[in-house]
């Protein structure tokens, strides 16, 4: 407990910045890994660049939860990947998927947007839907919903990416979804909470999680709990909280594959580079 401590303070204290890549690195680091990577050209001339850059690096910083890595390229030094990936103007924003082509990103060069527009791609944004209208809340709060739920109340207008990542995992076997007070049916939300179950709605400066379940140790009883989650480490309490709940869905431990499978690059221009 002490070690998740330790490294989330030193996380707060030095924040990561996007890495710079050179040609090599994002051969090795990009091209041929399986890991995710948003990647920024630019220019040195580029004072849009230059205004994207610290949003870019904020960006560093959050994707690390959930293993997508941020860089930067400059075409000043590599200008052949201005025609490999048809880069005509900078900044220019790309997503490197595993084993898929790349996509680019046509939007505000802020962070909310470009965070908005990762998760979707890579985590599927789909799988947490904001309870934003009547039917939303409704189909949340289905009374014939088998599934156990996860809700998310915030403050601020953005789903944190480890609430994303983990509806996004358990989409077959759990219901997510997110509400903030912007929302028109915000307290709609909180009524319904309440006739569940007579929780006390506090505000916080953290997100906080409403687990809705049926108590799993005793079958008798079908009647709905509410438990309660507003702390630091989000992905590790929903993982483990899922697993009490629903322990069928625990991975069992499988012994290793030796066989090593050759990964393939996406397209022949990235041979070049």
């Amino acid at each position: 407990m002490l070690f998740f401590v330790v490294v989330n303070l030193i996380g707060n204290i030095f924040p990561l910045e996007a890495i710079e890549l050179n040609q090599t690195g994002f051969r090795h680091e990009v091209l041929r890994s399986d890991k995710t990577y948003f990647i920024m050209f630019h220019r040195s001339d580029c004072h849009e660049c230059d205004k994207a850059a610290p949003e870019v690096d904020k960006l560093a910083d959050q994707m690390k939860t959930i293993g997508i890595g941020v860089g930067k390229i400059s075409l000043d030094e590599y200008p052949q990947f201005s025609k490999a990936y048809k880069v005509y103007s900078t900044p220019t924003m790309m997503l490197f998927r595993p084993h898929k082509e790349q996509l680019t990103y046509k939007g505000s060069n802020l962070f909310a947007p470009m965070s908005k527009w990762i998760l979707e791609n890579q985590l599927g944004g789909r799988e947490t839907p904001q309870l934003k209208d009547d039917e939303k809340v409704d189909q949340f709060f289905s009374q014939s919903e088998k599934k156990p739920r996860f809700l998310m109340l915030s403050e601020e207008n953005m789903i944190p990416p480890p609430f994303k990542e983990f509806c996004f995992r358990q989409r077959k076997t759990v219901k997510c979804a997110f509400a903030c007070p912007k929302y028109p049916q915000y307290q709609t939300v909180i009524q319904k909470l309440k006739d569940i179950q007579n929780v006390d709605i506090a505000s916080s400066d953290n997100p906080v999680i409403y687990a809705i379940h049926t108590p799993s140790d005793n079958d008798n009883d079908k009647k709905l709990n509410i438990s309660i989650y507003n702390d630091g480490m989000v992905f590790n309490w929903l993982t483990e909280f899922y697993y009490k709940i629903v322990p069928s869905a625990k991975p069992k431990v499988i012994a290793p594959n030796n066989d090593e499978s050759s990964s393939t690059e996406n397209n022949n221009q990235k041979n070049d580079l």
